[in-house]
């Protein structure tokens, strides 16, 4: 499970940065976490109505015995035998009331981009590579480009239908070999963390070296480069969060987290499953534009409504003026007050479970 876990997420907050954060805070005990939640006076009523019936939680999925449905469609009528899957700060802290009111004049007509082709740098090598492609595979539009670099001879990295895979055997760390790069043409960058070859502690000090590097590139060349880390000791977090690298990916922490979790409420081993494969729904950040209007004051309630008219789940949101005060949670808010205002501006994100 670990490595299936690490490498998803890899994938998934390359193309997102803050998923990890995400992710650390259903996983870490503190704060949000999830709670499957009988509520007989949502039996008979829908989805839809059922997200805007809660107080306290925001809802993201049914379940029914090992049978979970993340994100069901708004018009999913609720049974008897179906729980709902809450983010809460406590399971006695969920409460359901009156149908809340939202206000329709700022939330804006449904748009979505067209998917298009991507362009990833992998830097560095360990065994999770094959299942990250795979995942990539998945998650990327047909036509979509993965260059590795590593000093590993002749990895047997397989074939992935729809992503064309460059492998260069150089050393990742070598400031040279990054400079032929042109890895400002690159949408995504991913550094890994070697785990087999190297110790903990020189496995960080390797990727720390290349973020540097990469780093240092950016400034002189003035790019913008969308840079995720797989680090392997938490403590090497706050050094590394110097390098301004978008996100960081702590592998052992989060294993850790989940493998605590389940032996803590086995039930959610299904819902777990069902957040990290690669078919269904899925945890997002979508900028806040797409649902609602920016530059004006909005309950999380009528971000909620808006979500929904996307057949998305809105469970929290990213604020980028937040995310250089708190490194660790890089701006994100799951569960929010429902009816404290917020005003969203350019670079916020909406937290959403997504078909899309």
């Amino acid at each position: 499970m670990g490595d299936d876990l690490i490498a998803r997420l890899i994938v998934q907050t390359c193309r997102q940065s803050g998923l990890s954060a995400v992710f650390t805070e259903l996983l870490d005990f503190d704060g949000a976490e999830l709670y499957p939640t009988k509520q007989p006076s949502l039996v008979g009523k829908t989805y839809g109505v059922a997200m805007l019936s809660f107080t306290q939680g925001c809802a993201l999925g049914l379940i029914n015995g090992s049978h979970v449905e993340l994100n069901p469609s708004p018009d999913r009528v609720i049974t008897e035998s179906d729980e709902i899957i809450v983010i809460a700060e406590d399971d006695s802290s969920i409460s359901v009331g009156a149908l809340a009111q939202i206000d329709d004049s700022v939330i804006l007509p449904v748009t979505r981009p067209v998917h298009s082709p991507e362009k990833t740098l992998i830097l560095g090598y360990n065994k999770s590579l094959r299942e990250i492609l795979g995942e990539m595979s998945h998650y990327m539009a047909d036509g979509s480009e993965v260059t590795i670099v590593s000093d590993v001879t002749n990895p047997q990295l397989g074939y992935f239908d729809g992503l064309k895979v460059n492998y260069v055997e150089a050393d990742s760390t070598d400031n040279h070999v990054l400079e032929r790069l042109g890895v400002k043409s690159f949408d995504h960058i991913v550094v890994l963390a070697d785990r087999e070859r190297f110790s903990v502690q020189k496995g960080d000090a390797r990727t720390l070296l290349t973020l540097l590097h990469l780093r240092e590139m950016a400034k002189r060349q003035g790019a913008s480069l969308n840079i995720v880390s797989e680090m392997l000791d938490d403590r090497n977090r706050e050094l590394a969060q110097t390098t301004d690298a978008d996100d960081f990916i702590v592998s052992d922490k989060l294993v850790s987290l989940m493998l605590a979790q389940l032996e803590e409420n086995p039930e959610l081993s299904h819902v777990f499953n069902a957040l990290l494969s690669s078919d269904g729904s899925e945890i997002r950040l979508h900028p806040a534009e797409w649902y609602v209007a920016l530059g004006v004051p909005v309950d999380f309630n009528t971000v909620i409504a808006a979500a929904a008219k996307h057949f998305d789940s809105a469970v929290g949101y990213s604020i980028v003026s937040q995310k250089k005060i708190d490194h660790r949670l890089f701006g994100v808010t799951l569960n929010p007050n429902r009816t404290q205002k917020v005003v969203f501006e350019p670079g916020d994100r909406i937290v959403v479970l997504t078909n899309d």
